[in-house]
């Protein structure tokens, strides 16, 4: 397991506004399928049922964090780990972004 878990709800809720989408998104970008971790064992990806927020849906979960505007966190992810500058921010929680 990776220090970050990445959960992403694929239930009918999240699926209807594009779960799939962000589940690909994140396997194109950390080069990783379901269940699988980075090889600097930074990030694993699961594809989980409900996270009880259909409402906002789509979500995700990353460790015991939600977030419903996860786009910047996949922003994050897209400056952070491609640009290999997230080695400076090892030590620093994952930001709150619902």
């Amino acid at each position: 397991m990776g220090k970050y878990h990445l959960q992403v709800c694929t239930t009918t809720p999240c699926w209807l506004r594009n779960s799939d989408g962000i589940m690909n998104c994140i396997k194109s970008k950390l080069g990783i399928n379901n269940g699988e971790t980075t090889s600097d064992n930074l990030f694993t990806l699961s594809e989980v049922e409900c996270l009880g927020a259909c409402v906002n849906a789509p979500m995700l979960a990353v460790n015991d964090d939600y977030y419903v505007r996860f786009w910047i966190f996949l922003n994050l992810l897209n400056v952070f780990y491609l640009s290999k500058r997230y080695t400076h921010f090892y030590g620093l929680p994952m930001p709150n972004i619902v």
